[in-house]
């Protein structure tokens, strides 16, 4: 069980650190675009793909108390998820600033 929920948390952080470079890409694109035109104040990409896997995250967890009678699996994964969304977004934040 201690292997296979160390698997679990590896997918999950390779899913975080996916997210986070594909939020980044995209917010690039749109500030690319938008460059000269007003700006409406909207959220980041990076805020939205946050809130988007905290709403997958939840249910997630229901799906796999449900199917497993456990929230363990999902919580693992949400866990890597979250380092991996974390690592990616202080990486990139990082370039971002010592650009």
């Amino acid at each position: 069980m201690q292997n296979e929920l160390g698997h679990l948390f590896i997918i999950g952080g390779g899913i975080g650190l996916f997210c986070a470079i594909l939020g980044a890409f995209v917010d690039y694109m749109l500030v690319f675009r938008r460059q000269g035109k007003e700006d409406r104040n909207l959220p980041g990409c990076m805020l939205l793909m946050a809130g988007a896997l905290s709403l997958i995250g939840i249910v997630a967890i229901g799906i796999a108390f449900l199917v497993f009678g456990t929230v363990w699996p999902a919580v693992v994964v949400g866990l890597g998820v979250g380092f991996g969304f974390l690592c990616g977004f202080t990486t990139l934040f990082l370039v971002a600033i010592f650009k």
